[in-house]
This record gives C-alpha cells, structure tokens and sequence, in this order.
C-alpha cells in the first residue's frame, strides 16, 4: 500500500484486501503437522505424508476461496479487509534503529 503526499493531507482512506481466506486458515492449521500410522503398540511416522496431506488439502480450498470470494462480493459483503490511512509524516530527526 503506497500513500502520496495529497492522500496523506488529505487523509485518505485505503482499503486493503484479500481473498485466500481458507487457503490461509488451513496453512496456519496444518503447517506444523505430522502424521503416523498406529500399528498396535507402535506409532510409525510417514515421512513426508504431512506435507502431502497440506498440499491436497490448500489445493480445494484454493478453488473454495473463489467461490466464496464471488458469493460474497454478489451479495456485497466484505471479510478480509482492513482500512488504512496515514494522519501524518515527519522528515526530520533522524533516528538509530537497533
């Protein structure tokens, strides 16, 4: 989001968007995962069946986003959103930043 000088003075407000609102939700859930197969006493891990299971599962819910995105634009309601606006800029008093 980029704000020129006029929008700044004039303290015009931006909206910023998105569209992956599954996509995200299962990344976050399902980005730590690691499954196993239990086999009586014993929990065997399968390598790399977590990962696989993530990509199957973000590739529908990357065609869910869009349905969900167009049925909620066709009936005018916004989630994923956040309005931005910048009230001021200061060019002096350079400042050390650790």
């Amino acid at each position: 989001m980029s704000f020129s000088y006029a929008d700044i003075a004039g303290l015009t407000k931006k909206t910023v968007t998105t569209s992956d609102f599954t996509s995200s939700l299962t990344a976050s859930l399902l980005g730590d995962l690691s499954l196993k197969i239990n086999v009586g006493p014993l929990g065997l891990p399968i390598p790399g069946l977590g990962p696989t299971v993530t990509g199957i599962i973000g590739g529908a819910t990357a065609s869910i986003d869009q349905l969900l995105a167009q049925v909620l634009a066709t009936l005018g309601v916004g989630i994923g959103q956040a309005d931005v606006w910048v009230s001021g800029i200061r060019c002096d008093g350079a400042v050390l930043v650790n």
